[in-house]
């Protein structure tokens, strides 16, 4: 901004008045009184400076980097091609966001907005300071500035995106041909309408450019006359103290329009809107989510802004609050559950984002297998180790003396099967699954051995008609296979259930949503025309949208299920 000096727009006169009595404590106790009035009434006038209304362009070069807090919005003008989007259909301020509308155009010279914005500045960032021109001086014309709590924006179809909050703030003022001083009026948004406030001159200010003025540095400007310079009362500046009007300085988006006159009721030409960062964007943030070894997350923010305050909140019903203002904006040891997420810059404080850190894995059940011997009357000369309905993961088997065996299956790359050497006291075949860069040990199973191996089993199909006699009248024949899962979505396991037209060998095959498979679920013998069922256990997979087929005699069902922790 200027260098110049500032001068207070408002000044204070005082009066001495001789007093009858020769105390010199009570002289030293009214001068002291006396002195307190006079700063108190300089203190309470002086955050709008002289030089926040002189109509001078040249304050805000490059004013998007010396205010942190601003908002700017370059609009169309001069166009010829109807490409500046102006207010249709008679939109008025008084109404509702959502009865505004919207169309692209050209719009009237002596309204047509190139460069708006605005800063907050002085002490406690009080001071709202805004600016707005236009291309023509041909006529005198009204000027609005907006500023929303809560983000509004245009939409494709000619509509606006966004709600009036209590407390949105409108200005509105004059651009005058024949230089006078702007009036301002000033309305806050208040339970549906417009309520204008009422407040002294020293809490306000406007003016116009008065003479030729250059167009600031940062700006794109160019008159409808063709002049890359401000010509008189083409530039408009204006400032509001908002903490001595008690209005809370909180504004997510601003928005400069023309119109004809200040009434509340008038139709709106031009605009320009854009956000206003003194309330913060809603953040957001990443998860490394707890592992088999880690039971808790760590939440951190993505591109965090310097001096902002991020709070994450939750889970519920029990509130927890930690706060951290200072790199590596990151919540270490977070429980499983669902959090908010803000950031907040003093007082203002942005919507809230949902961040859900998962329950921690569990280690998945030891390896299935079977185990087949060297065969003097058969072809097999080799012992071999094979699993039996694998998961995603790594397998690993190991021997005494012997090198450890692995094999990464990924759910289409079967069978998994080992070579054993014989003698050597047995075996022992583990798998790990969950294997991520974030978690390189992942999960892994109990070990699965020579005196463990016949005690488990894969899933087994369970008839699921009941047991005794039961009275069927004329049985229709099943032409197709029939399937469903429930509970549809589920936070862990899920029962699938199926019945095929013709007994024999049935596979069923669990994918993911990339399409890669991620288990074979049931692999054996069914019998036709009988409703069986099989369990799918969603502990061991990730929160995600996975498909499972039923495959029998040439056939193939297949169905969706949704697993959400």
């Amino acid at each position: 901004m200027s260098s110049t000096s500032h001068t207070p727009i408002a000044t204070v006169s005082t009066e001495i008045i001789p007093l009858k009595t020769s105390s010199s404590k009570t002289w030293r106790y009214l001068l002291l009184l006396l002195s307190l009035i006079v700063f108190s009434s300089i203190t309470a006038s002086a955050q709008i400076l002289g030089t926040y209304c002189d109509g001078d362009p040249s304050d805000w070069a490059n004013f998007q980097t010396t205010y942190p807090i601003h908002g700017y919005k370059l609009d169309s003008a001069n166009a010829a091609s109807n490409v500046d989007n102006q207010f249709t259909q008679g939109s008025k301020d008084g109404s509702t966001i959502a009865s505004w509308r919207w169309s692209l155009g050209n719009a009237n010279a002596k309204g047509d907005i190139t460069n708006a914005g605005a800063v907050l500045t002085g002490t406690g960032n009080c001071i709202l300071r805004f600016f707005g021109d236009r291309t023509s001086d041909n006529g005198d014309a009204s000027i609005g500035f907006w500023f929303f709590k809560s983000d509004v924006s245009t939409n494709s179809n000619g509509t606006f995106s966004g709600v009036h909050t209590n407390g949105d703030l409108l200005i509105l003022s004059d651009f005058t041909s024949g230089g006078t001083k702007p009036t301002i009026k000033v309305y806050e948004w208040q339970n549906g309408k417009l309520v204008l406030q009422s407040a002294s001159s020293d809490n306000y200010c406007a003016d116009v450019n008065h003479s030729k003025a250059d167009v600031p540095a940062g700006f794109t400007y160019k008159a409808s006359n063709g002049d890359t310079f401000y010509a008189p009362n083409l530039f408009y500046e204006g400032a509001i103290d908002l903490c001595a009007l008690d209005i809370s300085t909180c504004f997510a988006a601003f928005m400069v329009e023309t119109r004809n006159s200040q009434s509340i009721t008038a139709s709106l030409q031009d605009f320009a809107l854009g956000g206003f960062n003194a309330t913060p964007a809603r953040p957001a943030a990443t998860v490394d989510q707890p592992t088999c070894s880690v039971a808790t997350g760590t939440v951190y923010v993505t591109a965090p802004i310097a001096g902002y305050t991020y709070t994450l909140t939750g889970p519920s019903p029990a509130t927890t609050t930690r706060t951290t203002s200072a790199a590596p904006f990151s919540f270490t040891g977070v429980a499983p559950g669902t959090y908010g997420l803000t950031a907040s810059q003093g007082d203002c404080v942005s919507g809230s984002t949902s961040v859900v850190v998962n329950a921690q894995p569990s280690n998945p059940a030891r390896p299935v297998v079977t185990i087949q011997d060297a065969l003097i009357c058969g072809t097999n000369t080799t012992p071999t180790v094979t699993v039996s309905c694998p998961v995603v993961g790594k397998y690993i088997l190991t021997q005494t003396g012997q090198t450890a065996q692995t094999f990464t299956y990924t759910g289409s790359n079967g069978p998994v099967v080992f070579t054993v050497v014989p003698g050597l006291g047995g075996f022992s075949i583990t798998v790990t699954t969950g294997i991520t860069t974030a978690d390189p040990a992942g999960c892994t199973s109990p070990a699965t051995n020579c005196t463990n191996y016949t005690s488990n089993s894969c899933p087994t199909l369970v008839p699921l008609a009941p047991a005794g006699e039961a009275k069927i009248s004329a049985p229709t024949e099943q032409r197709s296979i029939r399937t469903e899962a429930y509970p549809n979505p589920t936070g862990r396991d899920a029962t699938i259930n199926f019945s095929v037209p013709r007994s024999g060998h049935v596979k069923v095959e669990l994918y993911n949503a990339m399409g890669s498979r991620v288990a074979t679920i049931f692999d054996g013998e069914a019998k036709g025309g009988v409703n069986n069922s099989i369990l799918l256990r969603g502990a061991q997979l990730p929160t995600g949208t996975y498909y499972y087929k039923v495959m029998a005699d040439g056939k193939t069902k297949s169905n969706r299920i949704s697993l959400v922790k």
